[in-house]
């Protein structure tokens, strides 16, 4: 019985190969598709630290005012942090494209003495000086961006971003001050990994550099700030 059995296994066995031709058909693989686990929004938080560069010009409507120097340079830096949020999309290859904005509180500014000469009518040569202080003042930022990375291996994305951005300087001059809020573009480049498919954190540098802003510090007296700053800033965010 088990050779008949056996028999009628090989027989059969026999019988499908001839009708395959002779040969035998393997079916190809196929490697499967990677799901985008990028893909999708997120909300985050940051902090980091943030240097401005102000090149500054003191003028007065009055002929008879100067200042000692009326051009010069404040550097105002300290540490900002704040909420970024954005929208992902991861294609098949592992290209990334987002949309991101942000918005930051900070803490940076830097002041200067500045020598106010006047000289009204009837005072001698050499008129009235006045030591009086200049102080620059970055209250915050934010910015609306676009985004271009490569994911590798599922772990790591460095990106580079740009879009327009928003500061909101504050100028004092002897004891008048004046709030603007500047625009302008920014433009920077970033790492980020990711710790769960939901988890992410990042590293940021970021370059902005904003359109020239008048402030009026009263008795005619007013100045004029182009203003620029650099942020490198650390982040966490959870993606949904």
């Amino acid at each position: 019985m088990k050779k008949l059995l056996s028999i009628a296994a090989a027989t059969a066995l026999i019988f499908s190969f001839a009708n395959a031709g002779g040969k035998i058909v393997e079916e190809a693989y196929t490697p499967p598709v990677p799901v985008p686990t990028w893909t999708g929004p997120y909300i985050g938080l940051k902090i980091g630290y943030i240097k401005g560069d102000g090149d500054i010009n003191l003028k007065s409507t009055n002929i008879n005012t100067t200042f000692s120097p009326n051009s010069f340079t404040l550097k105002p830096d300290g540490v900002d942090g704040g909420l970024y949020a954005g929208y992902n999309w991861e294609s098949p290859s592992g290209w990334l494209f987002g949309i991101e904005g942000d918005f930051d509180l900070m803490s940076a500014d830097e002041k200067k003495s500045i020598t106010q000469t006047d000289y009204p009518a009837g005072i001698a040569a050499g008129g009235i000086r006045n030591t009086n202080e200049y102080k620059l003042k970055q209250k915050w930022d934010a910015s609306l961006r676009l985004r271009v990375g490569k994911v590798i291996d599922d772990k790591w994305m460095p990106y580079i971003t740009g879009g327009i951005t928003w500061a909101r300087l504050e100028a004092t001059y002897n004891g008048n001050k004046d709030s603007k809020t500047a625009t302008g573009w920014t433009l920077g480049a970033g790492v980020e990994v990711k710790f769960t498919n939901n988890l992410f954190g990042r590293i940021q540098y970021r370059y902005s550099d904003y359109e020239k802003e008048d402030f009026s510090h009263g008795n005619g007296i007013t100045s004029t700030v182009d203003y620029k700053s650099h942020s490198i800033v650390a982040g966490i965010h959870y993606k949904f």
